[in-house]
């Protein structure tokens, strides 16, 4: 793909204004701007670059990654059920699962209890779980972070995410931008945030962007021009950004409730 020819004055004119966005967005919730700098990294507990990290959690980031899609994410909850879940993934050992279920339908009878919503979504279900397994035998390969990462390391740039999205049982590109994004690589998720947003934005500039992958590589690039002036971000930030500015759900905050519209009703009913 060719190299995106950004004007870097309206790169900067939409980081910032995004910037005053979520100022207000926060003050709304009841957050300063310094709380938000926990939304601008990798937790580091799933983060390969945290010399205390396992297999065991990048395994579970990569489970939270796959069921980033709307019904599955609504289906499968293990945001709200990591404790309820574990032992069925054996702490989320990924080597103890791929012993312990050999099929989709295996995995699916084990935890199917845990599950919300009717039988209609269990053809979702399934599919997650086989996900699920094939993620358990691409990582236990890897019998500490650091050869996953060294491993990972040869792979910067959008040929992992491709590779696992072809692996991958329902993950597909976004999902394994997603999860690579979440363990400290630096790649956008291609979500419709991304896509409606920052390319209406940049129409021009990315009007022969059709792909995920085109628009993955757009936005890194956007980054790195970005950083080329005083104002200086990552990848995951100005994606984080972007994605709080959309959706206005601060949700590492337990406290706040999670949508604009309980916002309101609760500030009305204090």
């Amino acid at each position: 793909m060719e190299t995106i020819n950004f004007d870097v004055e309206k790169l900067k004119r939409f980081y910032q204004t995004t910037e005053t966005i979520l100022h207000h967005l926060a003050l709304a919730a009841g957050l300063r701007d310094s709380d938000l700098g926990v939304y601008y990294e990798p937790r580091p507990q799933y983060n390969v670059n945290n010399d205390a990290v396992t297999i065991n959690k990048i395994y579970l980031r990569f489970l939270l990654s796959l069921q980033n899609r709307s019904r599955t994410f609504s289906i499968i909850t293990l945001h709200d059920k990591e404790d309820k879940y574990k032992p069925f993934f054996f702490d989320y050992n990924p080597k103890q699962v791929v012993v312990k279920y050999k099929s989709a339908k295996e995995l699916y009878s084990a935890i199917k209890h845990l599950l919300t919503g009717n039988q209609n979504n269990s053809s979702m279900a399934l599919q997650w779980c086989q996900g699920a397994i094939d993620g358990a035998n691409e990582l236990a390969k890897y019998d500490t972070p650091a050869k996953l990462k060294q491993e990972f390391n040869k792979h910067l740039d959008l040929e992992l995410p491709l590779y696992w999205s072809k692996k991958i049982t329902g993950m597909g590109f976004a999902l394994s931008c997603d999860f690579f994004k979440e363990i400290g690589y630096e790649f956008p998720k291609p979500d419709i945030h991304i896509r409606n947003v920052f390319k209406e934005i940049f129409n021009v500039e990315l009007k022969d962007i059709n792909t995920d992958e085109e628009l993955c590589a757009a936005f890194i690039s956007a980054a790195e021009k970005l950083n080329q002036s005083e104002i200086k971000t990552t990848v995951y930030k100005f994606d984080r950004m972007i994605w709080l500015a959309c959706t206005g759900k601060f949700f590492l905050h337990k406290n706040i409730p999670a949508s604009l519209r309980e916002r309101l009703i609760a500030q009305c009913n204090n």
